[in-house]
C-alpha cells in the first residue's frame, strides 16, 4: 500500500510540476507582452513629443508669414490702383484688337474659299487629264 501511495503522490507532483511550469510559461509570455507594450508605448511617446515640436514650430512660422502678409497688405492696395489703370488702358487696346480680329477672321474666310476654288480647279484639271 506504501508503494501505492509514493505513486499516486509522484503522479501528483508530476501533474503539479506541469502545472507550475505551464503557469510560469504564462507569466513569461505575460511579461513578454507588458514588455513589448511598454515600448510601444515609448515609440507612441516619442512621436507625440515630435508632433508637437512640429506644431509648435508651424506656429511660429504662421506668426511669421502673418506678419508678412499684413505688411504686403498695404502693397497690394497700392498695386490693386496701379492695376486697375493698366486694365483701363487693357480695355481700350482690347477694343482695337476686337476689331482687327473680325478682319483678320473675315480675310481668313476669304482666303479659306480661294484656296477651295483653287483645289477645285486642280482636281477638275487633273481629272481631265487622266481621261485624255
Amino acid at each position: 500500500m506504501v508503494a501505492s501511495e509514493v505513486k499516486d503522490l509522484a503522479e501528483q507532483t508530476e501533474k503539479a510540476t506541469a502545472s507550475v511550469a505551464e503557469q510560469i510559461l504564462r507569466i513569461k509570455e505575460a511579461s513578454d507582452n507588458a514588455t513589448q507594450a511598454v515600448g510601444e508605448l515609448e515609440e507612441v511617446v516619442q512621436e507625440v513629443n515630435d508632433v508637437a515640436a512640429s506644431v509648435a514650430s508651424s506656429a511660429d512660422q504662421q506668426v511669421a508669414a502673418t506678419n508678412d502678409i499684413s505688411s504686403n497688405v498695404a502693397e497690394a492696395e497700392q498695386g490693386a490702383e496701379q492695376v486697375s489703370r493698366s486694365l483701363d488702358a487693357l480695355e481700350n487696346a482690347s477694343q482695337g484688337t476686337a476689331a482687327s480680329s473680325t478682319q483678320v477672321a473675315s480675310t481668313a474666310e476669304e482666303l479659306a474659299r480661294r484656296s477651295q476654288s483653287i483645289k477645285d480647279e486642280i482636281e477638275r484639271y487633273i481629272a481631265g487629264m487622266e481621261a485624255a
